[in-house]
């Protein structure tokens, strides 16, 4: 048998947005936890042969304390990284330790491209933070050297 190529892991199960668009909003939650580094870990090992890892699920990967510390981990290892966000909390001191660890892609999630219709969807969100997180994450990406 085949050992997968890509692996999900969800870093947390908590999010900063009620959006009309995602499951969590309308139904029953599981308790709100984040993924310890060492269950991370753990979940690594069970599949070495992964070259892919996308951190996210229902939750907003950037509310992971440990998030940068498990793309550093998945990258020691040889993995292409990658997680989506919503990237209301890209602030420059992740921005800095994403760049740092060596994250592969960050996704970031908009539905509406206009500041006004944004929140119908994103409650909670505001696209010009977005855009500004955004910009601040390419300019730590310029200054690091960094061509990812």
């Amino acid at each position: 048998m085949r050992e997968p190529e890509t692996l999900y892991v969800e870093p947390t199960n908590r999010c900063n947005l009620r959006c009309t668009t995602c499951p969590r909003t309308y139904f029953d939650q599981e308790p709100l936890k984040d993924m310890s580094l060492a269950e991370f870990s753990f979940v690594l090992e069970q599949v070495p042969g992964a070259k892919r890892v996308v951190l996210h699920g229902l939750g907003e990967p950037l509310l992971n304390p440990d998030l940068a510390d498990m793309v550093a981990m998945a990258k020691g290892q040889g993995r292409h990284v990658l997680f989506n966000s919503n990237a209301l909390e890209l602030d420059q001191e992740i921005s800095h330790q994403l760049i740092a660890a060596g994250l592969d892609e960050l996704r970031v999630s908009v539905d509406l491209p206009s500041p006004q219709l944004y929140p119908t969807v994103r409650r909670g969100g505001a696209l010009e933070v977005v855009y500004d997180n955004v910009a601040r994450l390419n300019a730590a990406k310029v200054a690091a050297g960094s061509e990812v």
